[in-house]
């Protein structure tokens, strides 16, 4: 089973070199394992306030390992979801605009880096809640969207590489609902929904048919109206999904058990900390049960959580956190790095010219393929730093290096400037140089 083994670990994101230490020992075996897990489970963050994207792999202990920092993202998504969009195993984002109404879905490479697979306009501008889950009956992820002014909803499948179709759309329903979570309530395999009032303390609960109808499970009323966050998970080791729900003013965390949306208490925890602004669900342990990613924007601080027999225990503490994150997600299988083709490389050309150095411009780098002649999407770096992705307005200053070489037969010293080295990285190509000149 060994060679199987390899190959499963490899199309997780795992080199040869990671590989190599297995062979020579019992304790490289192990080591391996821990990188291919690793390579597994990965950590997106966003930052709105400057366009930026990095991802992170998450070893057993809780480490954080940087992947890729990508300057350049729009700095206007409101949503970003992770889910199968392209038709494989792989975890894809969906990337929603609200004010322009648009979305793109993308791939992402085994470092994190973005491919995208569609990019969509004309869409509503007023949906308040987007869900992924699998509400079409068929393998990959859907999209459930909610405009709660309105009371109105829609289902669409995903289909092929990020291409939506409408499946059921819904009038009348609910315009107090603050929170829609997603997680199996009705005990199939689709996606079922909670859906809850914070101003009327009251939670609902619905399976999802395979053609988009919401049929009522169970609703209840009395809750609590200050829920900060309800997180899905399995965080007991039982079929279906828990519920944690966390109360920032309260400072309390309570976790349920949901069978077909009948709530059973599990424990209550007292004197968590009352500035969690995110809870994330994910698995950074090492272990098959859901655990909690805590962040805690004003402090610039995080936890991770991992569940026990007794509860959670706090495996790992971060400080210095960007303050901005607005959307951290896991993104629990990269992609293989794709293979790079023999016959189609990358044109890149640099505007403007001539290139003025050593003071901030504003360049474009435009990136296509050599075969087909259409836009390739990919990143742009100046001496390996990356600065931006490609096809877009970079602002930055490029600045040049001086060199200073003594000349024996001149007997004195010859000064030179050297422009910097511009290169373009995408997934599938060759790594391409920019001509400055």
């Amino acid at each position: 089973m060994l060679p199987d083994w390899i190959a499963d670990v490899q199309s997780q994101g795992l080199t040869e070199a990671e590989l190599a230490p297995l062979l020579a020992s019992a304790d490289g075996y192990v080591t391996s394992w821990e990188h291919a897990w690793a390579a597994r489970y990965a950590l997106m963050f966003y930052d709105p306030a400057t366009g930026q994207g990095e991802f992170y792999r998450v070893d057993p202990q809780g480490q954080l390992e940087s992947l890729s920092w990508q300057p350049g993202w729009r700095q206007s998504w409101s949503t970003i979801l992770v889910g199968q969009f392209g038709g494989d195993a792989a975890t894809d984002l969906f990337f929603y605009d609200r004010a322009a109404g648009e979305a793109e879905f993308c791939s992402c490479d085994a470092s994190g880096y973005l491919t995208r697979l569609s990019a969509l306009n004309g869409l509503r501008t007023s949906w308040s809640h987007i869900v992924a889950g699998d509400f079409g009956g068929d393998s990959g992820s859907d999209l459930f969207c909610y405009d709660q002014a309105s009371g109105h909803a829609e289902f669409y499948t995903v289909f092929g590489a990020g291409q939506l179709r409408l499946l059921r759309s819904h009038d009348g329903l609910s315009t107090g609902w603050s929170m829609i979570v997603p997680g199996n309530f009705g005990g199939d395999a689709s996606t079922d929904l909670l859906c809850y009032d914070a101003a009327a303390g009251r939670g609902e609960f619905f399976a999802v048919t395979p053609g988009g109808d919401l049929a009522p499970l169970r609703s209840a009323s009395g809750w609590r109206s200050t829920w900060r966050a309800i997180v899905p998970g399995n965080f007991t080791g039982t079929s279906g999904t828990d519920l944690l729900f966390y109360d920032a003013s309260a400072k309390q965390a309570e976790l349920y058990h949901a069978n077909g949306g009948d709530l059973g208490l599990v424990r209550r925890y007292d004197g968590w900390r009352g500035d969690w602004t995110m809870v994330l669900p994910g698995q950074f342990g090492g272990g098959d049960t859901t655990d909690l990613l805590c962040y805690a924007a004003s402090a610039g601080e995080a936890e991770i959580l991992v569940t026990g027999p007794d509860g959670f225990r706090s495996l790992r503490q971060f400080t210095g956190f960007r303050p901005t994150w607005s959307a951290i997600q896991q993104v629990t299988r990269l992609a293989e790095p794709s293979a790079a083709r023999a016959l189609a490389t990358m044109k890149a050309t640099i505007t403007p010219q001539p290139l003025p150095f050593d003071r901030p411009v504003q360049i474009t780098v435009s990136v296509v393929d050599s075969v087909t002649g259409t836009p390739v999407t990919g990143t742009v770096f100046v001496d390996a730093m990356a600065i931006g992705a490609t096809n877009t307005v970079i602002a930055t200053t490029l600045r040049q290096h001086t060199t200073r070489e003594f000349d024996p037969d001149l007997k004195r010293w010859i000064t030179t400037k050297e422009p910097p080295a511009v290169t373009v990285q995408a997934t599938g190509y060759p790594q391409a140089d920019v001509d400055l000149r």
